[in-house]
């Protein structure tokens, strides 16, 4: 019987405007997604080559140079940046990544940014990507929400349902029914909509995917499915709490509202209002005083260094302990500011997790590692790059860590020599982003998965509870 029930909602959604139109636009909405990221894509990788050969070319010419060690590995306010790299996974979502910095100029002593350097008009980046997140995570869920409001009250209106239930048919499988015959029109059209889109970007994007990249675009598509399903058990559990369509409508229209686009937009204003994050005026000037003390505390434990004529930071010939301690206090204040900032945005998504649409957008960014959490993967490997730096530094300066000029001069002047030396450009630490394993990816991402399994059951236990007390009179 629930076959029947499921193939006449099936044949009933395919006679309706409604499921007609959905198709069409999904299929226009995924072919003009497709159009615009190939070319959005191949700008990103052309400024993303064209800084990256920049930076290369500046550590070749500092490694040529007379004193080369200092060029490359010591503050360096002028240094070469590094960028991050283009997501070709951003198509599935974006994560407003255009809008979060991209560059930082790290140094074998501290890291100066987060920095944003584009080459458009930075007044375009306001408009949001046309990509999966938005097209499954607004409009699909308004289309579901649209294809059952009125399959429980509307039939009540008309009579079907009462003729419906007057045979041997169990409510609990009536209302499974609607739902299996709306999730299986749904479920193909967003198939084909993903299918269409993907074939556009293998034929005409040159998108380099692999083995991972098909996994994580099948956990999408099982998301998805997950995510559509919460709005038609939704839709469903509103229908049988109401008499009327009419009513059904309205009342669907303001949760769809409340959980797409109210709750996840009030998590940022409700953080940032629980949390005090300083200015970044005075988090500089905390690290510049937290740097100052510790030059301070060195030199007081080092009096030998008061007349040795040592610089502000670090030059070669100087004592590498100094300027380390000194650059640790700097980076400590600065990396606490930047973890506020991490820590404020993770508690702005765990405020909207109250949202479906919050944990699916959090989790397609978390598949595809986009948003912030590509920025937190960056930076993150920037520091570990900042470390590599310091240790191809150490192995490579000629002086004991404590050393100072007012020592054994001619340690000094056979360690001048080599200081003064250039150096082999290959030796050098090349920056080089990495992605994170699979298995990693999926653990951050089970959470989200788990919240939207919650949301079908409690709707889909509402939908039971209400239709079972439904009186269809």
């Amino acid at each position: 019987m629930l076959y029947h029930i499921v193939i006449n909602e099936i044949m009933d959604h395919l006679k309706s405007l409604r499921l007609m139109l959905t198709f069409v636009l999904l299929v226009v909405l995924m072919v003009v997604s497709a159009i615009l990221f190939i070319s959005d894509y191949h700008q990103q990788i052309e400024d993303y080559t064209q800084h990256r050969n920049e930076t290369l070319a500046q550590l070749s010419d500092r490694a040529s140079r007379t004193a080369a060690l200092f060029y490359i590995y010591s503050f360096n306010f002028d240094g070469p940046w590094i960028y991050k790299t283009p997501n070709y996974l951003s198509f599935i979502s974006e994560g407003n990544g255009r809008n979060l910095p991209n560059a930082f100029q790290p140094s074998a002593f501290r890291i100066y940014g987060p920095s944003k350097r584009i080459r458009s008009n930075v007044l375009l980046w306001r408009s949001d990507a046309l990509d999966w997140a938005l097209i499954i995570g607004i409009v699909l869920s308004f289309i579901s929400l649209i294809l059952v409001y009125d399959r429980i009250s509307g039939e009540r209106e008309s009579g079907t349902l009462r003729l419906c239930l007057s045979n041997c048919i169990s409510r609990s499988t009536v209302i499974l029914g609607k739902f299996l015959g709306g999730f299986a029109c749904l479920s193909v059209s967003l198939l084909l909509g993903m299918v269409i889109h993907l074939i556009i970007l293998s034929a005409f994007g040159n998108i380099p995917f692999v083995t991972i990249d098909w996994i994580v675009i099948g956990l999408t598509f099982i998301l998805s499915l997950l995510y559509i399903s919460v709005f038609l058990m939704l839709g469903l559990f509103i229908s049988s709490r109401t008499r009327e369509s009419a009513t059904s409508l309205v009342i669907a229209l303001l949760f769809w509202a409340i959980f797409v686009i109210i709750v996840p937009r009030t998590g940022g204003l409700i953080a940032s209002q629980v949390t005090d994050i300083p200015a970044l005026y005075d988090a500089s000037s905390d690290a510049s005083r937290a740097e100052r003390d510790a030059r301070k505390n060195y030199d007081e434990r080092n009096p030998e260094l008061a007349n040795a004529g040592v610089s502000g930071h670090w030059s070669p010939g100087e004592p590498l302990e100094r300027a380390i301690e000194m650059s640790d206090a700097w980076s400590g204040v600065f990396d606490d500011y930047r973890n506020q900032m991490i820590h404020q945005v993770e508690l702005a998504q765990k405020i909207t997790l109250i949202s479906p649409f919050a944990c699916f957008t959090n989790c397609l960014e978390e598949l595809v590692e986009s948003g912030t959490v590509h920025y937190e993967r960056f930076f993150s490997q920037v520091r570990n790059y900042k470390l590599t730096m310091r240790q191809s530094l150490l192995d490579t300066y000629p002086l004991p860590l404590k050393w100072h000029r007012g020592m054994t001069s001619e340690i000094y002047e056979e360690g001048s020599n080599v200081m003064l030396e250039k150096l082999d450009f290959n030796n050098i630490p090349k920056f080089q982003e990495k992605r994170t394993d699979l298995k990693t990816t999926i653990n951050e991402a089970l959470p989200y998965f788990l919240f939207l399994i919650l949301f079908n059951l409690l709707f889909f236990a509402g939908a039971f509870v209400s239709f079972i007390r439904y009186d269809v009179r």
